[in-house]
C-alpha cells in the first residue's frame, strides 16, 4: 500500500522528465547503431586474422636477459615474415612478442601457420632446451574494420584469444575457419576439449590443426607433473551436476594458473580435481611444484604431487605417456611431492633441491624419492654479511646501523649527495666484500663533532681501495632519511619525484630554519630547538619547521614526539613530493617502534600519492622483509633492480635487509651470474658481427672503426667483473649495434640504387618481349630468363629491406647474380633482334616473290590468251603455226615478267613502312 501511495504522489513533471530522458537515450542508442551500421558498410570486410605468440617469453627474458630476449623476438619475426608474405599475407603489426597478420584467403592463413610451426621445429632441432622458442598460433575468420593500416573488431579479439589460450606448438582456429576449410584434404582438424584446460568457460568452439607430418611425431624426453586435491578426489558426488563440479575444480586451480601457464609445455585439467602438466626440464617441474606447495599452504588446500621424467608422445591436442607421475602422486601423502628415479637423476646436482629415497617403488620397479622442502633456509650456504654486526645500540634512524646512536651517525658529517654507490658498482663482488671487511669498523664509528665549530668534510679521495668509497656508498643507502636529503627537499622546486635531482655540491638557504639545521647537525639541541620554534612563529603554516622538530625528537630518543611533529607537518605540504616524503618519515618512525603494519600502510599511502616513487617501493620491500614476507620482498627488489641498477648495490650493503640476508645473497648472486652470462653472450655476438662486417664490408668505414674501438673498451669492462661494468657493456653493445647499423644503412642505400637500376632493365626487357612481333621466335628460355630475373630481383629487394649483415650479404650476392643475368638479357636481346631481322628479310623476300610470280603468271596468261584470241578472230585457226604460238608465249612471258616485277616493287614501296614497323 505504501508503494502505491508513493507512486501516486510522483510529480508529473518528474514523469515527463523521465520520459524525455528515456526518449533521448533511445534516440542516442539508435543513432549509435546507425553510425555503427554505416561504419560496417564502409570499412568492414571479411578477412582472416592470424596471431602468433611466443610461449614462455617472460621466463626467457628473465633467464637470458633483455638483449637476448630482444634478439630472440627479432629471430621470431625474421623467420616468419617471409612465410606470411609467401602465403600472400601481410603483417599488420607486432604487439610485444606477438605477430598479427591478415590474409584474404583462410586457406593461405592455415598454410602459413603450418609452415611457421614446421620452420620453427627445424630451427629448434639443434638448440639446447633453454634456448628453444615455442609459439602458439590463433586464426579467426570474420568481418573486420580496416582503417589506417590497422584492423579492428571482434575477428581480431577472438584470434588473439585463441593464441593466448593455446599451448606450445599448437595452431588453434575458430569454428568459422573450420567451416571454410573442413572439406580441404590437406588440412586436418581436431576439436579441442576445452573442459580439460583452464579456459573451459569459453563459449567458442575451437579446433586444432595438425602441422606435423606422421613420420615427425616422435616421443620426446619430458617431465610430467601430476597434481590432485586430496580433500576433493574422494568426495565427488556422482549425482552432482558435472559442469558445476568442473567449475569448482578450476576455481581451486586458479591461484596456480599463472605460474604453470608460463613454464609448462602442455596442461590438462580434469574435472576430478586433477591437473597434469608437461615440462621440458625436470628442475622446472620440481620448482613449480614447490611454488604450488607454498601457495596452497596459505589457503590450507590439501594436495599431493607426483613427478616423472620419461618419453612422452606429443600431438596437437593430446599427450601420451607420463602415467608413472599419476602412480607416484597416488603413493604420495598429504602435501607431499614424490619424484621418480629418472627425475631425481636430473635434479640431484641442484643444492637447493633435496630429496629422501623411499622404500616403496612403482609397479614397473622405478624407485621413488620424496622432496624435502620445509627447512629450506637450513640448506642454503650462508655467506658472510657485509653489514651484519652484533652491537647494543637501537637501529639508527639515519642509516639503519646498530653500531652507533642516531645522534652520532656519521651521515651527519656529509654535506651533500655523493656518488659512492655508482663508483662502488664498478668493483667486482670480491673487491666490494674485501673493501667493507677492511673499513667497516671505521665506517660505523660514532660521529663526535667539535661543539665549537661545524665541520664540512669534503671527500675527494675516490680510489678503489680508499676509505672514502665504502664510507660514501654505505651512507647513500639510506640517504633518504638523512639531514643532507632533508635540505634537498626544502630547496627543491619540483612537485614530483620524476624531476627531483640531488645536488653534488652544498646548497643552503638562510633564516632561522637553516641555522637550526646547522645546530642539529652538530648536536646543539637547545640552539636547534630555539631556531626551529622561531621559524615556526615566523610561518606557522610551513611544513619545514615541523619536520625539523621531528628530526630533533628522533635524536633525543622521543619517537612519539617525532611522530607527532611529522603528522603536524603533513597538512601543510603542498605537492605529492612533500606529502610522500613526510609519509615515509612517519613510516620510518613506526618501523623503529616495531609497528610494521602501520609502517607498511604509510608507505602504501605514499605510493598512492606518488606511484613512481622508487624509494617508497624499496622501503615497502624492506618492511615486508622485516615482517617475514620474504617472497614478496624479493619480488619487489628484483623489479627495482631491473628498473634502477643502483638498488643492486643498495641491497648488498643495507643493514635493514639483514632479516633476509640469505635470500638477498642468492638474489644478487643470481642476478650477477645472469647478467654476466648475458654480457658474455653479447660479447660473442658483437665479436661475430664485427668479424662478419669486416669480411663483408670495408674495415676502413668510419662507423666500423668506431664500433671496433667501443668493442675494445667493452672487453676491458668485462675483465673488471663488476655489475655496473656489465650494464655498461650492454649499453656499449647498443652503441656498437648503432654504428654497425650505420654501415648497413650506407650499404643498403647503395644496394637499393643498384636494385632500382636492375628494375629498369627488367621492365625494359619485359616490355621488349611483350612488344616482340614474332612471338614464335620467343623460346621458353627467353621467358624463363625474364621470370628468373624478376624472382632474383624480388629476393634482393626483400633481403635489402632487413637490417642485418647476413641479409645484406645475401642481397649483394643476388646483385652479382643480377649483373650476370643482365648480361644474358643484353645478349638475348641481340639474338632476338638478329632473328627478327632475318625473319623480316625472309618475309619481305617471300612476299615479293609470291606477288611477282602471281602477277607474272596472271599477266602472261591473260596476254597470251588475248593475242591468240585476236589472231583466231582475225584469221583462221588453221593458219596458226607452232612458231607463232611460241612467239606469243615468249612475248606474254616477257610482258608478264615486266609487269609482275613492276607491280611487286610498287607493292613493296607502298607497304614498306607497315612492314618495317614490326622491327621496332
Amino acid at each position: 500500500m505504501d508503494t502505491t501511495k508513493h507512486q501516486n504522489n510522483i510529480n508529473p513533471r518528474t514523469l515527463e522528465k523521465q520520459e524525455n530522458s528515456n526518449s533521448d537515450a533511445d534516440e542516442l542508442i539508435k543513432r549509435v547503431e546507425e553510425l555503427d551500421e554505416e561504419l560496417q558498410k564502409k570499412l568492414a570486410r571479411e578477412i582472416t586474422i592470424l596471431f602468433s605468440d611466443i610461449k614462455g617469453s617472460t621466463a626467457f627474458f628473465k633467464t637470458h636477459g633483455d638483449i637476448a630476449g630482444r634478439l630472440m623476438m627479432q629471430r621470431h619475426y625474421d623467420m616468419f615474415s617471409p612465410i606470411i608474405k609467401q602465403q600472400e599475407g601481410s603483417i599488420v603489426k607486432t604487439i610485444g612478442d606477438s605477430i598479427m597478420a591478415s590474409f584474404n584467403d583462410p586457406y593461405k592463413a592455415a598454410k602459413a601457420a603450418i609452415e611457421m610451426q614446421r620452420k620453427l621445429s627445424e630451427y629448434n632441432a639443434n638448440l639446447p632446451k633453454e634456448d628453444l622458442i615455442r609459439i602458439r598460433i590463433g586464426i579467426n575468420f570474420g568481418k573486420g574494420i580496416i582503417e589506417d593500416n590497422d584492423i579492428y573488431g571482434n575477428v581480431v579479439n577472438e584470434a588473439s584469444k585463441l593464441a593466448s589460450i593455446g599451448e606450445s606448438e599448437q595452431i588453434l582456429v575458430s569454428e568459422s575457419i573450420y567451416e571454410k576449410l573442413q572439406s580441404i584434404e590437406d588440412i586436418i582438424f581436431f576439436p579441442l576439449k576445452t573442459d580439460q584446460s583452464f579456459d573451459s568457460n569459453l563459449e567458442l568452439r575451437i579446433y586444432a590443426i595438425r602441422w606435423q607430418e606422421a613420420d615427425q611425431i616422435r616421443e620426446k624426453e619430458m617431465t610430467t607433473m601430476s597434481l590432485a586435491l586430496i580433500n576433493h578426489t574422494s568426495s565427488i558426488n556422482e549425482d552432482e551436476d558435472s559442469e558445476e563440479e568442473e567449475s569448482k575444480s578450476l576455481n581451486y586451480f586458479f591461484p596456480i594458473e599463472h605460474i604453470i601457464r608460463e613454464k609448462a609445455f602442455r596442461i590438462t585439467v580434469n574435472p576430478e580435481w586433477r591437473l597434469q602438466a608437461i615440462f621440458e626440464e625436470a628442475e622446472t617441474a620440481v620448482e613449480i611444484a614447490l611454488e604450488i606447495l607454498k601457495i596452497f599452504q596459505k589457503s590450507n588446500q590439501v594436495f599431493h604431487i607426483g613427478i616423472h621424467s620419461g618419453p612422452v608422445l606429443v600431438e596437437e591436442i593430446e599427450t601420451h605417456g607420463g602415467e608413472e607421475a599419476d602412480e607416484a602422486r597416488e603413493k604420495a601423502g598429504t602435501n607431499e611431492i614424490y619424484i621418480t628415479q629418472p627425475t631425481y637423476e636430473s635434479i640431484k646436482d641442484n643444492p637447493l633441491l633435496e630429496s629422501l629415497p623411499l622404500v616403496t617403488c612403482l609397479k614397473n620397479g622405478i624407485s621413488l624419492h620424496k622432496i624435502l622442502w620445509e627447512p629450506i633456509e637450513k640448506r642454503r650456504v650462508e655467506e658472510p654479511h657485509l653489514t651484519d654486526q652484533k652491537v647494543p645500540y637501537p637501529e639508527c634512524f639515519y642509516c639503519s646501523s646498530r653500531n652507533h646512536h642516531s645522534s652520532s651517525c656519521p651521515s651527519k658529517s656529509i654535506p651533500f649527495h655523493t656518488r659512492g654507490l655508482n663508483e662502488i658498482g664498478y668493483l667486482s663482488p670480491t673487491e666490494i666484500k674485501s673493501l667493507f671487511a677492511k673499513h667497516f669498523p671505521k665506517i660505523l664509528k660514532s660521529y663526535k663533532p667539535d661543539q665549537d665549530e661545524i665541520p664540512i668534510p669534503l671527500i675527494s679521495d675516490q680510489k678503489s681501495g680508499s676509505f672514502s668509497l665504502p664510507f660514501e656508498a654505505f651512507y647513500e643507502v639510506n640517504e633518504f632519511f638523512q639531514l643532507r636529503f632533508l635540505r634537498e627537499v626544502w630547496i627543491s622546486e619540483t612537485t614530483d619525484w620524476n624531476n627531483f635531482a640531488l645536488s653534488t655540491s652544498s646548497r643552503r638557504g638562510g633564516g632561522f630554519l637553516w641555522l637550526g639545521e646547522d645546530s642539529l647537525r652538530v648536536s646543539r639541541y637547545k640552539e636547534a630547538s630555539t631556531m626551529f620554534y622561531k621559524a615556526l612563529e615566523h610561518n606557522p603554516e610551513d611544513y619545514k619547521p615541523y619536520i625539523a622538530l621531528g628530526f630533533l625528537a628522533v635524536e633525543t630518543d622521543d619517537l612519539i614526539k617525532a611522530t607527532y611533529q611529522f603528522r603536524k607537518a603533513l597538512p601543510y605540504t603542498s605537492n605529492p613530493l612533500q606529502k610522500s616524503y613526510v609519509l615515509l618519515l612517519i613510516s620510518r618512525i613506526y618501523e623503529l617502534r616495531d609497528n610494521l603494519e602501520d609502517a607498511i600502510d604509510k608507505v602504501r599511502e605514499a605510493l598512492v600519492i606518488a606511484p613512481r616513487f622508487l624509494e617508497a617501493k624499496y622501503r615497502h620491500a624492506l618492511l615486508l622483509a622485516k615482517k617475514g614476507d620474504k617472497n614478496e620482498a624479493i619480488s619487489i627488489l628484483r623489479n627495482l633492480i631491473a628498473t634502477e641498477p643502483n638498488f643492486y648495490i643498495k641491497v648488498l650493503i643495507d643493514p635493514g635487509l639483514n632479516p633476509i640476508r640469505r635470500e638477498i645473497d642468492l638474489l644478487t648472486k643470481e642476478l650477477f651470474e645472469q647478467l654476466k652470462a648475458q654480457v658474455s653472450n653479447n660479447i660473442k655476438i658483437i665479436r661475430r658481427n664485427l668479424i662478419d662486417h669486416g669480411e663483408w664490408f670495408s674495415k676502413e668505414d668510419p662507423a666500423y672503426k668506431t664500433a671496433e674501438k667501443i668493442f675494445n673498451q667493452t672487453l676491458k669492462l668485462f675483465e673488471g667483473d663488476s655489475y655496473f661494468g656489465f650494464l655498461d657493456i650492454i649499453s656499449y653493445g647498443y652503441n656498437i649495434k648503432d654504428e654497425l647499423r650505420s654501415v648497413l644503412r650506407n650499404r643498403r642505400r647503395s644496394i637499393k640504387k643498384s636494385i632500382n637500376s636492375f628494375y629498369d632493365i627488367w621492365e625494359e626487357y619485359d616490355r621488349y618481349l611483350k612488344q616482340y612481333h614474332y612471338k614464335d621466335l620467343i623460346s621458353y628460355r627467353d621467358t624463363f630468363l625474364a621470370d628468373h630475373y624478376r624472382t632474383t630481383l624480388d629476393r634482393a629487394k626483400a633481403a635489402s629491406s632487413i637490417e642485418s649483415a647476413e641479409s645484406l650479404k645475401e642481397a649483394q650476392n643476388l646483385i652479382k647474380d643480377l649483373s650476370s643475368l643482365s648480361r644474358k638479357i643484353a645478349n638475348n636481346q641481340k639474338k632476338l633482334n638478329f632473328l627478327k631481322m632475318i625473319y623480316f628479310s625472309s618475309e619481305c623476300f617471300f612476299k615479293f616473290l609470291l606477288r611477282f610470280l602471281l602477277w607474272t603468271l596472271s599477266v602472261s596468261l591473260v596476254s597470251c590468251f588475248v593475242l591468240i584470241g585476236y589472231q583466231a578472230y582475225s584469221q583462221s585457226l588453221y593458219d596458226f603455226s607452232t612458231d607463232t604460238i611460241m612467239d606469243y608465249l615468249k612475248f606474254s612471258s616477257f610482258f608478264g615478267t615486266l609487269f609482275g616485277a613492276g607491280a611487286s616493287v610498287h607493292w613493296i614501296y607502298k607497304n614498306f613502312d607497315h612492314l618495317y614497323s614490326r622491327l621496332k
